[in-house]
């Protein structure tokens, strides 16, 4: 009887290492970095910046200029390889966190295919898109959005116009900050 106990204990162990290693391995999917690459086409957004506060940002990027609204929100603004970035910070825990990032930049021509097929390289597909028709100002707008990894999204606009030219704006957010973001609006809001 001892015998059988110990063969099913050693069975046991051995079948969940096994699944460990099978989980690990070959199911669970790995996550990506919410970058896009600095040798890429595309302007660069990092990841590693949310949550940064706006002194280290400002470090990394010494153009940073970072403003407080009359709402009180603290948001940052810098250009890079021709983008225009905007950086929004919450209040967590006594000090500033980055909790969305955006880079924003007009290319002279790319098409809808380019885009997808660019961004699936670097992201798989995305959990969402969308694209609309004509509009005043555009030909095309689409939209498509990643979740990275835990509590990060990457959305991907575009906005193809009349002359040709195409307008992107990638938008990183840590979704746990985001909502640090929200109850600090909420706590300002009036009462109903």
């Amino acid at each position: 009887m001892k015998h059988i106990v110990r063969m099913f204990f050693f069975l046991a162990i051995i079948a969940l290492v096994l699944g460990g290693f099978v989980y690990t391995i070959l199911i669970k999917e790995q996550p990506h970095e919410a970058d896009i690459p600095e040798n890429s086409k595309y302007a660069p957004i990092y990841a590693e910046d949310l949550g940064q506060t706006p002194e280290a940002l400002k470090a990394k990027y010494p153009d940073l200029l970072l403003r407080t609204n009359r709402r009180g929100v603290l948001t940052g603004k810098h250009v890079m390889r021709g983008a225009q970035y905007t950086i929004w910070f919450v209040k967590d825990i006594n000090e500033y966190k980055a909790f969305r990032l955006q880079a924003q930049k007009t290319y002279p021509h790319l098409s809808v295919s380019e885009i997808a097929q660019d961004f699936a390289k670097l992201y798989s597909r995305p959990v969402d898109s969308t694209c609309s028709g004509k509009t005043a100002y555009a030909e095309n707008k689409c939209h498509y959005k990643w979740w990275i990894r835990k509590n990060v999204t990457l959305d991907l606009y575009s906005r193809f116009l009349k002359n040709d030219q195409v307008e992107l704006s990638a938008i990183s957010t840590d979704t746990y900050l985001t909502s640090k973001h929200f109850d600090a609006v909420k706590s300002v809001l009036p009462t109903q």
